[in-house]
């Protein structure tokens, strides 16, 4: 599983599914080889009726140590799709 190819895909989802993964976050945890990996599929209604979706992928390494991976976007109410910058990551947590 590709994070790009995952938000590609949520990119042609319509706004309602999309909408769903506000209180409905998607986890998956999933192992090739000896590589554990965790990716979570979120989103967040902003108070300028902007979408916030992002996927955060997170490749578990040995004492704990971790590599994280987040990409997203905003869509807006007439359906405009724009990336999101490092810092719109910021105000969640990244």
């Amino acid at each position: 599983m590709h994070v790009s190819g995952v938000l590609a895909e949520l990119k042609t989802k319509p706004r309602s599914e999309l909408e769903s993964l506000v209180e409905n976050e998607h986890h998956e945890l999933f192992q090739v080889g000896k590589v554990s990996f965790e990716v979570n599929i979120w989103a967040n209604k902003q108070a300028d009726g902007r979408l916030a979706v992002a996927v955060d992928a997170w490749r578990r390494r040995f004492l704990g140590w971790a590599q994280s991976t987040v990409v997203g976007f905003h869509l807006t109410e007439d359906g405009s799709i724009s990336d999101m910058k490092s810092e719109d990551f910021w105000e969640h947590g990244y």
